[in-house]
């Protein structure tokens, strides 16, 4: 199964819920719960963006993604700030990063920011009404696997640099020119 199926990202919303619930349960036994929380938020989204970015790019660029990542881990932990406010944070780097990744058009990106913030707000309402860990990240990794559906690229343009282009056509016939000399 490739990292762009949709099959994937499902897998992959249930392995960061299972992995994101077992932390904050067996970390709330010694860091206390709200800690736990804070920390479950930070690695899911940390592994979320590793492998977003391994689904698409491979490694290039990577180390600058984790260091950013690495870098609002420890000011939020540093600052304290509410678990909503961490997740608002961490939703956001995955939207810059995901947009970055995958789309050429603004529209776009605006489309993946929507979706960002209606799994921002499920997983809010989610764990209000059931108030279980599993659940919360579960439907906020669920709604962001939703992300596959938005088209990557604007197929309605013919991509630059194509055969027919006229100054396609043209370089190559300077370049031709020029190897002749």
């Amino acid at each position: 199964m490739s990292g762009n199926s949709f099959g994937a990202q499902i897998l992959m919303a249930l392995v960061l819920s299972v992995s994101g619930a077992a932390l904050v349960t067996v970390g709330g036994i010694w860091l206390g719960t709200s800690l736990a929380l804070l920390l479950g938020i930070i690695l899911s989204a940390g592994c979320y963006l590793a492998w977003l970015y391994f689904g698409r790019h491979g490694r290039a660029g990577l180390s600058l993604v984790m260091l950013g990542w690495l870098l609002l881990a420890g000011v939020t932990l540093g600052v304290s700030l509410s678990a909503v406010l961490v997740l608002l944070i961490f939703t956001v780097m995955v939207w810059l990063v995901r947009s970055s990744l995958r789309y050429s058009k603004p529209m776009l990106a605006a489309g993946d920011a929507l979706l960002c913030m209606v799994s921002v707000a499920v997983c809010i309402w989610v764990a209000y009404s059931t108030h279980s860990v599993f659940l919360s990240f579960w439907s906020f990794f669920l709604t962001q696997a939703l992300a596959f559906f938005i088209p990557q690229v604007d197929s309605g343009n013919p991509a630059p640099g194509v055969a027919g282009d006229r100054f396609c056509v043209a370089r190559c016939n300077a370049e031709a020119a020029l190897e002749r000399i």
